[in-house]
């Protein structure tokens, strides 16, 4: 078959013959794992890639699929999205070929019920057998040369070593990954009603903390966030230095929390340093001195006052 595109240039590659014609976007590359782990596909043999994701059309129709390939537990995990929104999947732990054929059965068996939607032309066209390779476009070999040249050990770098974009793209591809698992598995776990939704993740990489928030920002609620800040700023008198501060805490704990602490600091410091109130706002009472003086010496007399005179 013949190949025609500008990978990596353009994520979109076409492969064809007088028959046959597929058109792949390539989502996710993917990277081959050590030697000792890589799998490859039946002759000829195609090196099968880690965390690989690619969207293909094919047929008169244009039927779309995404497929993607992970390797788990150093075994290559085949599956295949399909229908509206790619909502309903299949998979195979055998081979490629496998996913595509349990596709079929199931894609057909859609087709079945649509019955206005010229069922016999459908059915003709997707009754033959299609192979795995040409669905997962495990046969591009423009694709299969850049991962050859960004092996796994050598594309793995430390963070540390990054530039800022390549630390930005490591993050949200980690991210974007863990996204990707909490979607495909959250209907396993929880009752489709419950509309279970990945806000926020945060993780910690070389004592620096990354908070990711999914979604879109609600501009409005996030104005009325910080106004409520400065609000609270003003009537408490907090200066911004003290702000600055309090900024650096991660998660303020509530106030009751707050509270507590404080209470239980003041209790020990009562234990280490006894302290006495004193209410300035009553009045001094000032008793006369009624007791002869001790001192008697009129030259010692003078000099206290003389002091006195100079301190005041």
């Amino acid at each position: 078959m013949k190949e025609e595109g500008t990978y990596p240039k353009s994520s979109f590659i076409k492969l064809f013959d007088n028959k046959r014609t597929y058109f792949y976007e390539i989502i996710k590359e993917g990277t081959y794992p050590l030697t000792e782990q890589l799998h490859y596909t039946r002759n000829p043999k195609h090196p099968i890639p880690h965390n690989y994701v690619v969207k293909t059309q094919y047929g008169k129709a244009m039927y779309t699929v995404e497929c993607s390939i992970e390797y788990v537990e150093k075994k290559p995990l085949y599956k295949i999205c399909f229908g509206v929104n790619f909502s309903r999947e299949v998979h195979s732990w055998e081979t490629s070929t496998d996913a595509a054929c349990k596709y079929y059965q199931e894609f057909n068996g859609m087709k079945e019920m649509e019955k206005n939607r010229n069922r016999d032309q459908s059915n003709k066209e997707n009754k033959g057998k299609i192979s795995g390779p040409l669905l997962f476009g495990l046969k591009l070999l423009s694709v299969e040369r850049v991962r050859r040249t960004m092996s796994l050990d050598l594309k793995i770098r430390p963070f540390i070593d990054l530039g800022n974009s390549q630390k930005c793209r490591r993050i949200l591809g980690l991210s974007q990954s863990i996204l990707d698992i909490v979607e495909r598995e959250k209907d396993n776990t929880f009752h489709p009603d419950d509309q279970i939704k990945l806000k926020q993740i945060k993780f910690e990489i070389d004592d620096d903390v990354y908070d990711i928030n999914f979604g879109k920002v609600n501009k409005i609620e996030e104005i009325k966030k910080i106004e409520a800040v400065v609000k609270s700023l003003d009537k408490g008198h907090i200066s911004r230095e003290a702000y600055r501060s309090l900024a650096r805490i991660e998660d303020l704990p509530r106030e009751k929390a707050v509270c507590d602490i404080w209470q239980k600091i003041n209790a020990e410091m009562k234990k280490q340093v006894p302290l006495t109130l004193v209410d300035l706002l009553q009045p001094t009472k000032f008793e006369p001195i009624r007791e002869e003086s001790n001192i008697t010496d009129s030259e010692i007399i003078t000099n206290m006052l003389e002091s006195i005179g100079k301190g005041g």
